[in-house]
């Protein structure tokens, strides 16, 4: 990770090739290329490199621009391309590499305190599926938004404040999100918690899973009691 390689890596890299950007350049397979005479090569005689993430970058041979984005989604389906070419070099368990495809599975974005926004993927197979998903969800947790910021039996049992003193918002209530606009949008606390779950998911291991999930468990808590604190400061 990291917008630009770190060095020095070892006598034996000096040489991996770089982007424009200043990242390192690598292949389809995500193998890192190599200067070799002014031209960059994957020359057999060198170490087999690979990198992945913001300190790396596959430039499109159409328009020179950065074929994959630079987020945390991008890196971790990257891990797994990786992993596989890695043992297919090693003739561990596969015989063939693979190129690496990017599957845009949408956006995670905090929103601050217990609150996030989740937004569908604009292109690729997933899109038909999870925007109007998304829209639809959005809707009706909408409408929990309206009965427990106006409605007079949640007023009247105290939910109301409550709930405004947490921050807390279903559908976007407060947030600033206008879901008309924004088709394929859904924010507020249950997809904060949303996201936080799925970053722990990702982990590789299930003790970092345990940490994931406990340090978001930690770091909700926190955001609600500040919520609080700056109510009561106001």
């Amino acid at each position: 990770a990291g917008s630009a390689p770190a060095y020095p890596v070892s006598k034996e890299m000096v040489g991996l090739s770089k982007s424009g950007s200043g990242r390192l350049a690598i292949d389809a397979t995500l193998r890192c290329k190599w200067e070799q005479a002014g031209e960059e090569t994957n020359s057999g005689e060198k170490p087999q490199v690979w990198a992945l993430g913001d300190c790396s970058e596959i430039t499109s041979s159409l328009d020179g621009q950065p074929a994959v984005p630079r987020t945390a989604q991008a890196a971790m389906q990257q891990a797994e391309t990786v992993g596989y070419n890695v043992l297919a070099q090693l003739g561990a368990k596969y015989k063939n590499e693979r190129s690496f495809q990017f599957q845009d599975l949408g956006s995670m974005l905090t929103l601050g305190g217990p609150n996030a926004a989740v937004m569908a993927p604009r292109e690729g197979s997933f899109a038909p599926i999870f925007e109007p998903l998304l829209t639809t969800f959005g809707g009706v947790l909408g409408l929990a938004d309206d009965i427990l910021s106006k409605s007079v039996v949640a007023e009247k049992i105290g939910l109301t404040s409550a709930v405004q003193t947490l921050g807390l918002s279903l559908g976007g209530y407060g947030l600033g999100v206008d879901a008309g606009a924004a088709p394929g949008t859904l924010a507020g606390t249950l997809t904060g918690a949303a996201r936080r779950a799925v970053y722990a998911a990702r982990m590789p291991t299930n003790n970092q899973r345990a940490v994931a999930a406990s340090s978001a468990a930690i770091y909700t808590a926190a955001a609600l009691m500040k919520e609080v604190s700056d109510k009561k400061k106001k």
